[in-house]
């Protein structure tokens, strides 16, 4: 199971009844990690804590997890992976192409955002820092943020989308850009110039490991054992408070004026993902789990 929710116990209870191992993968710190679960109250931690294996994707659910009163030999690590073929760099020319394919400017700097419009995600702390720090300062730069703003999906803040649509109002479709979905997300990656990740909360985000195998520089909230499990601060991205409207005004005001530091944080994010996070090495390692598990 990919993470663990109400909807998953009656899954538990099936599962049991025919007599079938569980993994669960946990997803999110502060949802579905075994000290959450345990808040969540008696039945629901009851069945969670009946699956066969729990993966953890960072070392802060390692750190829960021994916190726990869960076997330790129930739990292994295995972080999310990326297809390093798919989620690749490209040269200036095929980014430029990408660009006039979508719609989106050539001659600006564009900085991406991916996910719900919610107030964990923090869309809007992106949008506050650009604006105070950096529209007036380098007027050729711009943001894209590729996300649900459809109040409908259990994520999205319909206030924190009201909010967003007001602030970008005056730079829509010149500065900002809006993009609903895509089912070539790898596209938008190779279009832009640098990716930000403002998070409050995560498990191990795939948008920010999509981002560095395109080599792109990245600029993530320092999360405990989660983002910065990933990113060394200064060599293969910048990390900022998280929240802090300041920081992040000023790690990209950092990256964008400096072009060669932007390509070294980049081309060292891109070498983090083949070194640790390729999708075939992790696909061993599942292999690896249901072996043991059913053998």
């Amino acid at each position: 199971m990919h993470g663990f929710s109400y909807k998953s116990v009656f899954i538990m209870v099936l599962s049991k009844i025919f007599h079938k191992k569980v993994v669960i993968k946990m997803t999110s710190v502060g949802h579905d990690d075994p000290i959450s679960c345990r808040k969540r109250g008696f039945t629901f931690n009851y069945f969670f804590t009946k699956a066969d294996v729990y993966v953890g994707v960072n070392s802060k659910f390692a750190e829960l997890y021994h916190k726990s009163e869960l076997p330790l030999y129930r739990y292994i690590e295995i972080p999310n992976g990326v297809d390093i073929d798919r989620f690749r760099p490209v040269e200036a020319e095929e980014r430029e192409t990408l660009q006039n394919q979508l719609g989106l400017p050539t001659k600006m700097k564009l900085i991406l955002f991916v996910g719900h419009f919610s107030r964990e995600k923090c869309p809007d702390i992106l949008l506050e820092a650009w604006k105070q720090y950096v529209a007036k300062s380098s007027p050729d730069t711009g943001i894209i943020f590729v996300g649900s703003t459809n109040p409908d999906y259990y994520e999205v803040d319909a206030e924190l989308v009201i909010d967003i649509q007001k602030l970008a109002d005056p730079y829509v479709d010149q500065r900002i850009f809006f993009i609903e979905r895509t089912q070539a997300i790898e596209n938008v990656y190779r279009a832009v110039d640098a990716f930000v990740l403002p998070s409050l909360r995560e498990g191990l985000p795939n948008s920010l490991l999509e981002a560095m195998a395109c080599g792109l520089p990245v600029i993530v909230s320092r999360l405990d054992g989660i983002t910065d499990w990933i990113i060394q601060d200064g060599v293969d991205g910048l990390l900022f408070a998280p929240g802090s409207v300041e920081e992040l005004g000023e790690a990209m005001i950092r990256m964008l004026r400096n072009s060669n530091l932007a390509s070294e944080l980049g081309t060292k994010a891109r070498q983090k993902i083949i070194e640790s996070f390729t999708i075939d090495r992790v696909a061993r390692n599942y292999e690896s789990l249901y072996g043991k598990l059913v053998s």
